[in-house]
């Protein structure tokens, strides 16, 4: 068994990850293992995009890649497909199905890359895939900032504070964005040939303490001539928060919409939430990083 550290769950795995946190031996929060899993759920269930879903359990479903069932909080068993490559297999693995096991622990993960502030404190920048929200991470760990993930930001209120939980220290940047950060003594690989991306390894500026959530930036692409940054309130906040919820489709089969409602509204409550129109045109703007950087202490 391989040991590691992620969205403060410790996890034993017969898959390695060389993506997480290792850590010594543990009583474990969750198992990863290998093993069959069925075609189909028994009892009522919710079908979706390449799942089915019911009451504590989701089996996710890829026609080249892996079968992965996710039981209870607490178990995942991944059936990779016979051609797929591990590290193909691992998208799967530390995306949909960490995600689909976050929900069903009433944990609330965001679509979104975190960065960790300088005297504490982080904040998220959420988007849709490939909108752009790990650019500006990237250019935050450039400038010495330190990263918490880049995909996905685990919210849960811990003594009247909203706390964010480390993921792992690596960020994943299109061709085209890695060229501007790719200089130096970076560690890095390709994710997936066909997929396109790299993923950098940054786990010299990987912030592993959670920290308190200060402010969340909803990042999208617009027609738009130049920048627009609009503080969010009200209904408009409560609904950019419930559209860039990682996995969100999973909610109504697991039987946990209440839950997640309740769980969005008090954040919305208590977090300020800022959108960000980027024209399509920019792929990093100066004029933004400084904005953010200023606003960070506001």
């Amino acid at each position: 068994m391989h040991y590691y550290e992620a969205y403060g769950l410790n996890i034993s795995s017969e898959i390695t990850c060389p993506e997480l946190v290792e850590t010594s031996e543990h009583e474990p929060d969750v198992i990863i293992q290998c093993g069959i899993v069925p075609q189909k759920l028994a009892g009522l269930t919710t079908t979706g995009y390449k799942f089915q879903a019911g009451p504590n359990r989701i089996l996710i479903q890829t026609m080249i890649l892996a079968d992965i069932l996710v039981a209870a909080g607490r178990e995942i068993t991944v059936a990779p497909k016979s051609a797929a490559l591990d590290g193909d297999v691992r998208l799967v693995l530390l995306g949909w199905a960490l995600g689909a096991l976050l929900h069903q622990r009433d944990l609330l993960p965001l679509h979104g890359s975190v960065i960790s502030l300088e005297g504490g404190g982080c904040v998220v920048f959420c988007a849709p895939s490939g909108t752009g929200k790990s650019t500006p991470a990237a250019s935050f760990l450039r400038q010495g900032y330190q990263l918490m993930d880049d995909n996905i930001a685990v919210v849960a209120p811990v003594d009247e504070k909203f706390m964010v939980y480390p993921g792992y220290p690596e960020i994943k940047l299109w061709p085209q964005v890695f060229k501007e950060f790719s200089q130096g003594s970076l560690k890095y690989r390709t994710v997936r040939p066909s997929y396109g991306k790299q993923a950098i390894d940054d786990g010299d500026q990987f912030q592993n303490r959670p920290q308190p959530l200060k402010k969340i930036y909803i990042i999208s692409r617009t027609r738009l001539p130049e920048l627009k940054i609009t503080p969010l309130a009200g209904g408009d906040k409560f609904q950019a928060l419930l559209q860039n919820t990682f996995c969100v489709r999973f909610v109504r089969g697991l039987g946990k919409i209440a839950t997640h409602l309740n769980a969005v509204q008090a954040l919305a409550a208590a977090i300020p939430v800022l959108e960000i129109q980027v024209p399509e045109h920019l792929l990093l703007d100066q004029d933004l990083i400084e904005f953010l950087e200023q606003d960070f202490q506001a």
